[in-house]
């Protein structure tokens, strides 16, 4: 008599590597342009709602690399916006000053290089950092 077996090759059980598989492929459909609604016909959820929490549990673990791919589209569709602004903000023109300001905010945001606005821990709390108490008043 033949056993069945609960595990798939790599270890996990078949029901869960489904899941992940669905979640890995709605992420993809995301990063490829198409709505919660398409999504959802595509992979085969029930509603578009449904798709928005698959994509999202796909992000919050980290599926797979698609994440970092999906910041990577944005932050070469913000370059592509201020690619196409750029000159006017250069000539002065003040709407574009300020659309300019804003995909470069939102660009700093996205690739984390605000730190004060990450964090209000003072810089010797922040992670990875070091912070040397230097008698300067000795100089």
């Amino acid at each position: 008599m033949a056993t069945l077996s609960y595990w798939t090759t790599d270890g996990t059980r078949p029901k869960r590597a489904r899941l992940t598989e669905r979640r890995r492929r709605a992420l993809e459909l995301r990063i490829r342009g198409m709505t919660f609604a398409e999504i959802a016909h595509e992979v085969g959820y029930a509603s578009p709602s449904g798709a928005y929490e698959a994509v999202k549990a796909a992000l919050d673990s980290a599926v797979f690399d698609a994440a970092d791919e999906y910041r990577k589209l944005h932050v070469a569709r913000l370059e592509a916006l201020l690619n196409s602004i750029w000159n006017a903000a250069r000539e002065g023109k003040l709407g574009a000053i300020d659309r300019a300001l804003k995909v470069l905010e939102r660009q700093a945001k996205l690739l984390g290089l605000d730190v004060s606005q990450q964090s209000q821990e003072p810089p010797e709390k922040l992670p990875g950092k070091v912070w040397i108490d230097f008698p300067w008043e000795d100089i």
